[in-house]
């Protein structure tokens, strides 16, 4: 780890990523009055991980709003460090089990429209009649088997001349 407090490591690594002096930043400084925006804070704390070497949760992320905060929230990661292997750790085991819900659930459904729809037997297997509609959504007359012989045309259908 690099030299000098928290405090000191903290406002120098705002103070590089904001390319302005340590003595412009003091410990009530807020991020407001810096100017960064929420791009700025989560490029901070990636610094800030590194200067650390610890691992910022999300949730205490949102919590700091000044120097002041991101100094007490560091010295506590420093004294206290965060297990993020089982964090997420965690995360993964609430994530299986939604999952598991969710298709539990899914198959649920599934069988409650099983139990709608009635069973095919023996007797009416291959029974259903399958309607066929022409483009403009009637019901045509079914398409004869492709194998089937077509019949000549009747007697009384002219053909058309140069025949």
């Amino acid at each position: 780890m690099a030299d000098g407090t928290v405090e000191e490591r903290v406002i120098k690594v705002f103070a590089d990523f904001k390319k302005i002096s340590p003595d412009e930043i003091k410990s009530d400084t807020t991020f407001e009055e810096m100017g960064l925006d929420s791009l700025d804070g989560l490029n901070l704390i990636f610094e800030l991980e590194e200067e650390f070497d610890i691992t910022v949760p999300d949730d205490k992320v949102q919590e700091m709003k000044s120097i002041k905060e991101v100094v007490a929230g560091v010295q506590y990661l420093i004294d206290n460090p965060y297990d993020a292997s089982a964090e997420a750790q965690k995360m993964m085991e609430r994530e299986i089990a939604a999952r598991k819900a969710a298709d539990a659930k899914l198959a649920e459904e599934e069988a409650e429209d099983d139990a709608d729809t009635p069973a095919e037997t023996p007797e009416t297997a291959g029974t259903a009649e399958t309607v066929e509609t022409d483009e403009t959504g009637e019901a045509s007359e079914p398409a004869e088997d492709a194998g089937a012989a077509v019949d000549p045309p009747s007697p009384d259908v002219k053909k058309p001349a140069g025949s």
